[in-house]
């Protein structure tokens, strides 16, 4: 056996945790930006939607949060924003811990898709520098400019404009095909399942059948 030749790993191990989730992020880590950005946004379109009446719900800032750094991080179905919600580290920070349920982020999307438009149209020229990536060339005056120029890139004028109006055809395609996966997503795994959970007596047969399949061989 090998084993003294790799380092020890144990997954359920006890780990001291930092006083806040941000400790975790390196200082420079770009989601401390858009947090920056995302706190000043004007929440009045989506409170005023909300009754005073029934159960609690997540706060607007913590679902608009989850879309803009979806957004920024090309996740576009509610389970995978779900995923990271829980999973990515960043995006536990800007939602402060929340765990956000897929329903809730597929729900708000559609129930607020105007006041989320407007909201991204507000902050598309603070993204338009950080989103090097639309995927394609971007017409100014019969000159192209990539879409991928680097960060440091000042544009001019007339250039960050075009940016923003190939920003938002993207950014409205991102929030509508997200709607259009999560029903392909709800007609293939359910409505209410969030699509990676594989606990079923199946998997189980699979594992107990790959476990004795494994002590043949070792036996033979």
């Amino acid at each position: 056996c090998h084993m003294d030749r790799f380092k020890k790993f144990y997954r359920d191990q006890t780990l001291l945790y930092s006083s806040y989730i941000g400790d975790q992020l390196d200082e420079e880590h770009e989601v401390f930006a858009f947090a920056r950005l995302i706190d000043d946004i004007n929440l009045n379109p989506f409170l005023s939607k909300y009754s005073r009446e029934g159960g609690s719900a997540y706060h607007p800032l913590v679902m608009i949060s989850v879309l803009i750094y979806g957004y920024h991080r090309s996740w576009r179905s509610s389970r995978d924003l779900m995923r990271a919600c829980a999973e990515n580290e960043a995006m536990r920070y800007l939602v402060g811990g929340a765990k956000v349920k897929f329903r809730a982020i597929a729900d708000f999307r559609v129930r607020f898709s105007e006041e989320i438009e407007g909201v991204f149209g507000d902050s598309v020229s603070m993204i338009v520098k950080r989103k090097p990536a639309v995927g394609k060339d971007v017409k100014v005056d019969g000159t192209k400019i990539k879409a991928n120029a680097a960060d440091d890139q000042t544009y001019k004028k007339a250039d960050l404009e075009a940016r923003k109006v190939e920003l938002e055809k993207d950014i409205k395609q991102y929030l509508q095909s997200g709607i259009e996966l999560d029903h392909e997503e709800d007609a293939l795994f359910g409505k209410d399942n969030c699509g990676y959970t594989i606990d079923t007596p199946e998997t189980e047969r699979l594992i107990e059948d790959f476990k004795k399949r494994q002590k043949q061989r070792l036996s033979e």
